[in-house]
């Protein structure tokens, strides 16, 4: 009787042992297909705050610094920034510039100036590339203005924005956001 306890107790603890070790490896298999997916989670994670951060401009070169109310850039009176144009497009008083064939380094001074000048007082310019401008490699241009540069011209960008940005004598929705 005492053999026949022993032996039940034996087998009793054969089949807890087999079902520890067949509970182990669901757990194991589980936690591995669970990891896969949370180190998938984190990586997506890393990739969006890495291509949210690039959109904000995070790793884009830091503004120049330069100060916008230096007498270089004050626009001197009776002088005319720019070509008058007949054309009916930024009637809120913004500034668009664009450019084409610019090397690298062009882009980042041209981005810099633009993000100084956005720092400011001049929260309405665009900034484009633009293939179709072939007689210049930057043209910035207001409502009825137009000015073409053969390269990045830090002053003439600026004077050009002081001069013509929410003009009241020409952009008929100049005091409009």
């Amino acid at each position: 009787m005492t053999t026949e306890l022993r032996r039940d107790r034996r087998e009793k603890q054969k089949r807890q042992k087999q079902r520890q070790q067949q509970q182990q490896r669901r757990r194991s298999s589980g936690g591995i297909s669970n990891q896969i997916v949370v180190g998938v989670f984190v990586i997506g994670a890393i990739a969006l705050a890495f291509l949210g951060a690039r959109a904000a401009g995070v790793f884009d070169p830091a503004a120049a610094a330069f100060d916008l109310n230096s007498s270089e850039f004050q626009v001197p009176t009776g002088t005319t920034i720019g070509t008058q144009e007949p054309t009916h497009n930024l009637e809120h008083g913004g500034i668009v510039i664009v450019y084409n064939n610019l090397t690298p380094t062009e882009t980042d001074q041209l981005k810099s100036i633009v993000r100084t000048l956005m720092n400011g007082t001049y929260r309405k310019i665009i900034l484009e590339p633009y293939p179709a401008l072939t007689d210049a490699k930057v043209a910035l241009t207001s409502w009825g203005w137009l000015l073409k540069l053969s390269t990045v011209d830090q002053i003439q960008v600026v004077q050009f924005t002081r001069s013509h940005y929410s003009d009241p004598n020409f952009a008929p929705e100049w005091n409009v956001q």
